[in-house]
């Protein structure tokens, strides 16, 4: 009886192990799937890039991933397309910020997503920020009427909190 008692506990401490790394999703994982369900209005994905971020002292930790798009579409139409979505699916917005910060806070953490539309290629830095566009996608960009930059982070509960109190 003692030996299936402790096979009993190894088991479910085993089956509790992987409950809990199953249950762990990557952040890049959120994050993609949370892009996928944007409005893709005639749209080319162009470029992704995605990396870990950072505060100086480590406690806005999180995870950014942007996604370049070109498209036949004009910036107004984009605009609107894009604010009614966030609207419509439980978005809010921060007041106060100098830019456009939509945040939506769930079980998983802290989404927070902006839109950067662009109709002059030129106008687009190679730098950014982290990461540096590669010249084909600059070339890309002239091809098409408006490009629009649709940039999302993610960060866990406790780091959120830290960073931001309680986005709410």
């Amino acid at each position: 009886m003692k030996i299936i008692s402790c096979r009993l506990k190894s088991v479910f401490f085993f089956l509790t192990i992987v409950t809990m790394l199953t249950s762990c999703t990557d952040p890049k994982t959120l994050l993609s799937a949370e892009l996928d369900g944007f409005p893709n209005p005639n749209s080319t994905l162009l470029y992704e890039y995605s990396a870990v971020s950072s505060s100086a002292t480590g406690d806005c930790s999180g995870t950014f991933m942007d996604r370049w798009y070109g498209t036949s579409i004009n910036i107004e139409e984009i605009r609107e397309l894009f604010s009614n979505f966030f609207f419509e699916n439980g978005w809010n917005i921060r007041l106060g910020e100098a830019v456009e910060t939509w945040s939506k806070k769930n079980k998983e953490g802290l989404y927070r997503a902006g839109l950067s539309t662009y109709t002059d290629p030129g106008a687009i830095s190679q730098e950014q920020g982290s990461y540096r566009l590669p010249d084909s996608v600059l070339q890309d960009f002239t091809q098409h009427q408006t490009i629009y930059l649709l940039g999302m982070t993610f960060m866990y509960p406790r780091p959120a909190e830290k960073c931001f109190g309680n986005p709410d």
